[in-house]
């Protein structure tokens, strides 16, 4: 069984993990013996799955091989499949099911002393955290990782966390510094090389400077993003950009070129809800077929954007979709479903706000300790010179 399950591997990797040889590959799985070859062909599967975007197999062969790790206390691959379930959640938009997973495997990697391994979890810890909106959470997590990787001059993963720092800085409206950060972390994949690390690093830029108006420089950096993406065949990615493109082109009231933009969007997403950029696509064309009084589309496009913005916890999103909506349904004459809308819209407001409250209040109680944090790391020290966020994946990780 052993040796016909590393021909097979032998096989699956020569031939780059088709779809069929992957399919050839969970087949085999169940009939194999409980060991450690098991669970190197799930993380194998795993491994297949995330490189041909089959993304809804990750968290069944991720829990598959946790459970399996866990049997055997395989500790190695319990660290590993820790990353890749909770990974899985976070790509499936379920981050804050991401958060005690990961919390998990920092744990283990502090207790086993593995700094390296305890970074790479607070990136990814620091990424659930900042996609829920905790920001000093969040901040605090990426803080501890730069440390250790600026004190073993990891290049690749101290420019990661400088670009998650930068989004951090550009939603707190420090632009100056934002801008400062990113293109220091471009600055670091370009020496590294890093091709997909310069396309989201041009993708961030672009965003915040036409936060600041400065609209024709951000469509430059964005066809840079654009071409690089293009280039690796990241089709998600490229539809990202194509997302904030039309986002652009509507700030700077060029609708007809922001319509194009946002149907090449949807195209590339293939009808794939997408947690950062699909419910804005579908909200920003709902927008632009109301204003050309083309009301049924629009209704169309904010019924859909709301599902996403639901599935994803989005609150604010819905909140904005629910008005929208509600001017959509009383402009076609549904009065009802106007003030259904209408009516949760404002149910949603009221909760946001409460959690807002509780929320201050938590960061009131906290803030002597993050202080405190921020002193032993000497950030005022780091002189840090801030859309879309980086995770450090254990993707091609051994065991």
């Amino acid at each position: 069984m052993k040796y016909w399950f590393i021909c097979l591997l032998c096989c699956l990797w020569g031939t780059g993990l088709r779809a069929q040889n992957l399919d050839s590959l969970r087949n085999a799985i169940p009939g194999m013996l409980e060991d450690t070859h098991k669970v190197q062909a799930i993380r194998a599967l795993y491994r297949g799955y995330y490189a041909a975007g089959r993304d809804s197999g990750l968290l069944g062969a991720a829990e598959e091989g946790l459970l399996l790790s866990r049997r055997l206390q395989y500790q190695k691959g319990i660290e590993l499949f820790l990353f890749y379930k909770a990974s899985a959640l976070d790509i499936a938009g379920r981050g804050q099911e991401s958060i005690p997973l990961f919390e998990e495997g920092l744990a283990l990697a502090r207790k086993a002393d593995k700094p390296d391994l305890a970074a790479d979890f607070q990136v990814n810890l620091g990424t659930a955290h900042q996609q829920l909106g905790n920001a000093d959470q969040s901040l605090r997590n990426y803080l501890e990782a730069y440390a250790y990787y600026k004190q073993a001059g990891q290049l690749k993963n101290l420019s990661k966390v400088l670009n998650n720092i930068g989004i951090l800085y550009r939603n707190q409206h420090k632009y100056d510094r934002a801008e400062a950060i990113y293109r220091e972390s471009l600055q670091l994949k370009q020496q590294l090389n890093d091709s997909l690390g310069m396309a989201a690093s041009y993708q961030n830029l672009a965003s915040l400077l036409s936060q600041t108006q400065r609209m024709e420089e951000a469509i430059d950096a964005l066809r840079q993003s654009l071409a690089l993406y293009e280039t690796l065949g990241r089709k998600e990615d490229v539809a990202g950009c194509y997302t904030l493109l039309g986002q652009i082109y509507f700030n700077a009231n060029r609708m007809s070129d922001a319509k194009n933009a946002l149907l090449k969007a949807l195209d590339g997403f293939g009808g794939q809800k997408n947690v950062d950029y699909s419910p804005t696509t579908y909200q920003l064309l709902g927008i632009l077929s109301a204003r050309d009084q083309n009301y049924t589309a629009a209704q169309k496009y904010f019924q859909t954007g709301l599902s996403h913005a639901r599935e994803f916890g989005q609150k604010e999103r819905l909140i904005e979709l629910l008005r929208e909506l509600a001017q959509t349904e009383r402009a076609l004459g549904n009065h009802a479903a106007a003030f259904t809308s209408l009516q949760e819209a404002y149910q949603l407001r009221d909760s946001v706000t409460e959690q807002k409250r509780l929320a201050l209040m938590e960061e009131m109680q906290t803030r002597f300790e993050v202080t405190q944090k921020d002193n032993a790391l000497k950030i005022n020290q780091l002189e840090l010179r801030e859309r879309t966020r980086e995770r450090n994946v254990l993707i091609a990780g051994t065991m």
